[in-house]
């Protein structure tokens, strides 16, 4: 069994699954949560018990339809993860729906990258992003979008694509930073300008403030973070701010647009892949059959990626509430 499905395996078990929601209830200040959990710990059980076999039936699986049942494995594990704070959950049919849509018709010739899929006002994405993680929602993403979001992948999105907007940051400790000085982006400011902007993306228990650099250097900004809620305070709890596995930190440099969630980017990405191998067999055969698309390498990238990072991200939630 691998590592990142420990803790889920620990909630395949109905006792353990029902003292777990009852506590997780009870933190959030719900009524009546030891029924509420007896309600929903069944549910709660099979919930992970069906990811964690979606999961391992497309580690075996083809390509060629992969995305399909990684599409249902991460559903699942968003499922579980929603159920864990929301006792209600499915309140109606309609959040039962993805709340998502694609292009009905592709583009001849297709191009991948350019691709999108739109998130709709009511369904089971609109419910969770409310529930879990509010963040203001576009008309649409594209593809390209959402593989810049993903900071495991700016490597690979850097070789296809171009310049990822993830750029590399260097602690000195946990309340002290330096940020390289960039020609564009947002780390094109000055520092003062650069401390304000960072202030009015953050949440309102992570403020900045400038920091004190060097006489010699001055290819960097030095940044000083306060945390005014000390239990979990964290900076990658600020949008614009992430770590890779490696333990590495990343800032956002783009301006126009901010980074996705990480389980939003994956979730949008996998509609998209999976309604594509589902209902466009011959478009999807082509593009990963075929040796003349480079996207090809990035969907396998991201396949990779995906099933590696994504049931740990969501134990990593999960254990923030055990």
């Amino acid at each position: 069994m691998d590592d990142q499905w420990e803790p889920i395996c620990f909630l395949e078990a109905e006792p353990n699954a029902r003292r777990f929601l009852t506590d997780a209830y009870q933190a959030a200040g719900i009524d009546n949560p030891q029924r509420l959990a007896f309600q929903q710990s069944t549910r709660f059980v099979y919930t992970w018990k069906q990811a964690r076999s979606l999961y391992q039936t497309a580690s075996q699986a083809e390509l060629l339809i992969q995305p399909l049942l990684l599409f249902y494995g991460c559903r699942s594990l968003l499922n579980g993860l929603l159920l864990s704070r929301d006792p209600f959950f499915p309140q109606s049919s309609k959040v039962l729906q993805h709340g998502l849509t694609t292009r009905k018709l592709k583009r001849n010739p297709y191009h991948f990258l350019e691709d999108e899929v739109r998130p709709q006002k009511e369904g089971f994405f609109a419910h969770i992003t409310k529930i879990y993680s509010p963040f203001p929602l576009q008309n649409r993403y594209t593809v390209q979008e959402l593989l810049c979001s993903m900071v495991s992948l700016c490597d690979d999105y850097s070789l296809i694509v171009g310049a990822s907007p993830w750029h590399l940051i260097e602690p000195a400790d946990r309340f002290d930073w330096r940020l390289p000085k960039l020609p564009s982006g947002a780390l094109a400011y000055s520092l003062d300008t650069l401390v304000q902007y960072l202030n009015r993306h953050s949440p309102k228990h992570i403020q900045f403030q400038p920091g004190q650099a060097a006489e010699t250097e001055h290819e960097y900004h030095y940044i000083r973070v306060q945390f005014f809620q000390e239990n979990n305070a964290a900076l990658e709890q600020h949008p614009l701010f992430t770590r890779n596995d490696q333990g590495k930190w990343f800032f956002w440099n783009r301006t126009e647009t901010s980074p996705l969630p990480i389980w939003a980017s994956h979730f949008l990405l996998l509609y998209l892949l999976g309604m594509l191998c589902r209902y466009e067999a011959d478009g999807w055969g082509e593009l990963i059959l075929s040796q003349m698309y480079a996207e090809k390498y990035l969907i396998e990238r991201f396949l990779y990626d995906h099933q590696l990072h994504f049931p740990r991200f969501i134990a990593q939630e999960i254990k923030q509430q055990l």
